[in-house]
């Protein structure tokens, strides 16, 4: 959190839990290199993997550039932190974000803006110089795209080769051709026929794609099975936690 944030605000978390899901996928990835050590030598091993160190390799870039030079990071915003102009800017009609990765592509960018000389300017010519010069040169670019159309202006720097997008609301996301063209939405269908929306699995496997079997259980509906079957609890067990509004069933 101490990362997250505007630099003259306060720390935020993320918007999902990271810490939760990025150490399933590595306890995924670690179960995967145990299955395949099994496969070889016959011999299994424990896996322990915890939050705190999921998240602390979670940081990427900004724990190793700490290690390096002993500065902690603070707050940059949607800012990157050694990349420039890599952050959100407002247009006429929204929001988009433009991530100028490289000289080559500040260049196209400077060209397609109608400030060609920009790109050589001795101020913002290379990455280190812009670095230096942030605030100066995203000023700049506020004001060359502050009256342009948000979709306009994206196919233009699309077509120079400058990467650039939108910033997607959820509605923006699902309602994408992108969307349906990846299966990136299932619906279940329940035996009364309403449709359960659920994210897929986006691994597409294609000798074995995921398999979408069972849908999402209702409240309670396999609780005399877990408990009853899987934990041995007897009928009168079961009944005396429903009717205490422990468990339905």
């Amino acid at each position: 959190m101490s990362v997250t944030g505007e630099a003259d605000g306060g720390p935020l978390r993320a918007g999902v839990a990271m810490a939760d899901l990025s150490t399933g996928n590595f306890a995924a990835i670690s179960i995967l290199a145990a299955l395949r050590h099994a496969e070889r030598t016959g011999e299994g091993q424990q896996i322990d993997i915890s939050l705190l160190d999921t998240q602390i390799a979670m940081m990427a870039n900004q724990g190793s550039s700490y290690l390096v030079s002993g500065v902690a990071p603070g707050r940059l915003g949607n800012r990157h932190p050694t990349v420039v102009p890599y952050t959100t800017f407002a247009v006429a009609d929204g929001v988009l974000i433009i991530a100028v990765g490289n000289d080559l592509q500040f260049r196209a960018f400077c060209t397609e803006m109608g400030v060609p000389e920009l790109g050589t300017d001795p101020r913002f010519a290379l990455a280190r110089d812009r670095l230096a010069n942030r605030e100066a040169i995203e000023a700049i670019v506020a004001d060359l795209v502050k009256d342009q159309t948000r979709d306009a202006l994206i196919a233009r720097l699309e077509a120079a080769g400058v990467p650039v997008g939108p910033v997607n609301t959820l509605e923006d996301v699902f309602s994408d051709p992108f969307i349906e063209a990846r299966g990136t939405l299932h619906k279940f269908v329940r035996e009364d026929g309403v449709e359960i929306p659920s994210v897929a699995y986006p691994g597409k496997l294609s000798r074995t794609p995921a398999q979408f079997d069972r849908r999402p259980p209702r409240v309670g509906e396999h609780g005399r099975e877990l408990l009853g079957e899987w934990l041995g609890m007897d009928e009168a067990e079961f009944t005396a936690l429903a009717d205490a509004g422990a468990v339905k069933g």
